[in-house]
């Protein structure tokens, strides 16, 4: 994965949004087809994750500790969890407004990424069991985000019906 794919594949995630946005203000209360969560608790994990730069050198940086001993994650429940809780009080229109502007922050981040960084290797809990920090970046963003997105426009039907 390049920086450039990673760029691409963000700005993709943006026009998807865009194109939603007005679907997906009118049925923030519209629960998913699984799970517990409504549009509006998934846009609200989006948008926590709109930037997913800073998180992923984190964990490159905090992988181990002095000695080399791998550090442990926290529990992502309890962080999805936590992400909604915070935006309890965002509207849709905020929710898609801090994604967008996770979108355009990633992308400046992007810039100061050195490319022997995107290549080094995270340990992940899942196969293949590494990637690299770019695939990582897309991973946790703009796929994860398409994912969720994928969630919300499953429910909210067909425009041309509305």
């Amino acid at each position: 994965m390049t920086r450039d794919e990673i760029i691409e594949a963000i700005r993709a995630a943006d026009a998807r949004l865009e194109a939603l946005a007005p679907r997906i203000r009118d049925a923030g209360d519209r629960p998913l087809a699984s799970g517990d969560w409504r549009v509006r608790d998934a846009m609200s994990h989006v948008a926590a994750r709109g930037n997913p730069v800073p998180r992923t050198l984190a964990r490159l940086n905090q992988a181990t500790d002095a000695a080399g001993n791998p550090q442990p994650v926290r529990d992502i429940h309890e962080i999805n969890a936590e992400q909604v809780r915070d935006r309890t009080h965002a509207d849709v229109d905020d929710l898609v407004r801090e994604t967008r502007d996770g979108h355009r922050q990633a992308l400046t981040d992007l810039e100061d990424v050195d490319d022997d960084v995107l290549e080094r290797r995270l340990v992940v809990a899942f196969p293949p069991g590494e990637l690299s920090v770019a695939e990582f970046i897309h991973l946790a963003g703009p796929r994860h985000e398409g994912n969720h997105l994928n969630d919300i426009e499953a429910v909210l039907g067909d425009a041309a019906s509305r």
